[in-house]
């Protein structure tokens, strides 16, 4: 689909505006997306997958993981914890390459908002960058993973209060570092910073613009963890008709089989849905940059014929 509409993504916002426009920017960019993790994030899913099941197979069970989230029942007893925390790990790395291939899209969309972005171009931008983006994202792992957590909560048995309630007191610390992370990303595709200077100057951008930042961030987090739950009514709602009805069946039936597709479509689909919250983080970080660095408004203005003194508002390390 053509954007006949291009987004405007060098804008200040209110809050409501930063969650609209994320959906925006997902929609006028829908095909892309919708191919680039079929073809590229999706593959990568299931290959850390596959290395989980060959590496640690005596821990990391991954019909497990698609029948009950990435972190079923973290809170057992401690035995378990080295089996669940591979759970926790291998629900970050999967969401790496969603992360990864969402921000190059907004960032080839950025370039030329009037145009439609290919896929061909943002393989060409994940090949370039993925290495440096990956390793962004492990050395950030020990801090943002808290709030993967809540964001792939614990489903099906699993799904108990007590977890409910740990993953979300969890979220706001973990939000919170997401948040002073949330420009490092795109420095990197956008400005081709090193990994420990786009770290640098996320904090120090983030130290500026956070509270805001945080608003929009926890909202639009809780929107895709309001979605992932909504996803799990209907594996939830055919349960308990079987039980109701013919009561307990083998798993290796149809109906058993039939649900645990269900609920591993459920795992995976969250997994993809990611791009919601990640959409969100691009429109905060061009947000941010026209708030502070008024880019957008320079360019309107010489855009109107007004002789202006042409400044490098782009200082050194992008004063945001």
């Amino acid at each position: 689909m053509e954007n006949s509409r291009p987004l405007e993504l060098l804008k200040t916002r209110t809050f409501s505006e930063k969650i609209s426009d994320a959906f925006v920017l997902i929609r006028v960019n829908f095909g892309v997306l919708f191919k680039a993790h079929g073809f590229i994030s999706l593959p990568i899913i299931i290959l850390f997958a596959a290395l989980f099941v060959v590496l640690f197979r005596d821990y990391f069970s991954l019909l497990t993981t698609l029948e009950s989230g990435p972190f079923a029942d973290v809170l057992v007893r401690r035995e378990n914890f080295a089996r669940y925390s591979l759970f926790m790990l291998f629900a970050y790395l999967a969401a790496t390459p969603v992360v990864i291939v969402t921000l190059a899209v907004v960032d080839r969309y950025s370039r030329h908002p009037e145009q439609k972005v290919t896929f061909e171009e943002v393989w060409s931008t994940v090949r370039q960058k993925f290495l440096k983006l990956f390793l962004l994202r492990l050395l950030i792992a020990p801090l943002a993973a808290m709030a993967y957590f809540t964001l792939f909560m614990p489903m099906g048995p699993s799904l108990t209060p007590l977890n409910v309630t740990i993953s979300i007191l969890m979220l706001f610390p973990g939000m919170a570092f997401i948040t002073l992370f949330l420009p490092a990303d795109l420095l990197i595709l956008q400005h081709n910073y090193p990994v420990g200077k786009a770290i640098r100057r996320s904090f120090t951008i983030m130290g500026q613009n956070f509270w805001s930042a945080f608003g929009a961030t926890v909202g639009i987090a809780l929107i895709y963890l309001s979605f992932s739950l909504l996803m799990l009514i209907p594996g939830e709602v055919l349960k308990m008709v079987e039980e109701l009805t013919v009561g307990y069946r083998e798993p290796s039936s149809w109906w058993g089989i039939f649900l645990t597709s269900l609920r591993g479509f459920n795992t995976i689909a969250g997994f993809v849905l990611f791009a919601i919250p990640i959409a969100g983080i691009g429109i905060q970080y061009f947000t941010i940059r026209e708030t502070v660095a008024r880019a957008g408004i320079m360019e309107r203005i010489r855009s109107i014929g007004v002789e202006e003194q042409k400044v490098n508002i782009y200082v050194e390390d992008e004063q945001y």
